[in-house]
């Protein structure tokens, strides 16, 4: 038998209680009902080879006993159990004259009973529901390495298409550059050509027109009194008296 002893208690006074078995359990369950602590909460005592298990809930304190085979996962599934039902049964108006104690006591020796009867299935159910949450832990992260899979490709597909963006660009960069220095180029020569015609076309006007006559005319003159003043001057000689 795996639980034995269980009771719902608000503060020290127990409002229903059933117990499997005959002997001191009653008394040690008081002692430990006024060392629980009234904060919502649940605990474990261990008393020779019994475990006392108690969960706290809007001030009323549910407690079992178990055995050390059951461990506490089973007590305390019980003591889930039991606040649900007492919840039901005591919200619940009596049935037959009975009082509510009474019902509310054979609610617990019900639950009892049937935990102690299907301890096994318990356990198998137990494990099933492991199986079940690893299973979906498995799924779940099988389902997000996918995803991380598809965001690493899709990933991998963008960097890519970046690299390739980037070549483009650089290109793109580099015919730009030769572009803007041919532009600037053709500006530099074409102002170069301007200002060549300019020069020419206020030179033919100041010498005269296109065949630049009166310049010529100008540096032929020139050349002509430069040649004129080179030759010596008058043909008078000095001549001196003999003897």
């Amino acid at each position: 038998m795996h639980i034995t002893h269980a009771l719902v208690a608000k503060g020290t006074f127990v409002l229903c209680e059933f117990s499997a078995l005959v002997d001191n359990l009653l008394d040690v369950s008081r002692k430990v009902l006024g060392k629980v602590p009234r904060a919502r909460g649940r605990r474990t005592y261990v008393y020779e080879s019994k475990t006392f298990n108690y969960l706290v809930d809007n001030e009323l304190i549910y407690m079992c006993v178990g055995s050390a085979e059951a461990g506490s996962e089973v007590p305390f599934q019980f003591l889930d159990d039991l606040r649900e039902k007492f919840r039901r049964e005591y919200e619940r108006p009596a049935m037959g004259g009975a009082s509510k104690s009474a019902e509310l006591t054979r609610m617990v020796k019900s639950l009892m009973d049937d935990y102690n009867q299907n301890f096994g299935l318990n356990r198998i159910h137990k494990v099933e529901r492991e199986l079940d949450d690893v299973t979906d832990i498995m799924k779940d992260n099988i389902q997000r390495v996918m995803e991380r899979g598809e965001q690493i490709e899709s990933l991998m597909g963008k960097t890519e298409l970046l690299k390739g963006e980037s070549v483009r660009f650089r290109m793109a960069g580099r015919a730009m550059k030769r572009s803007l220095w041919w532009q600037s180029f053709k500006s530099y020569l074409f102002i170069l050509l301007i200002v060549t015609c300019i020069c020419f076309v206020l030179g033919s006007l100041s010498c005269g027109g296109l065949t630049f006559s009166r310049c010529r005319a100008f540096s032929i003159f020139s050349s002509s009194s430069s040649s004129l003043s080179g030759e010596p001057q008058g043909g008078s000689t000095v001549v001196g008296d003999d003897g």
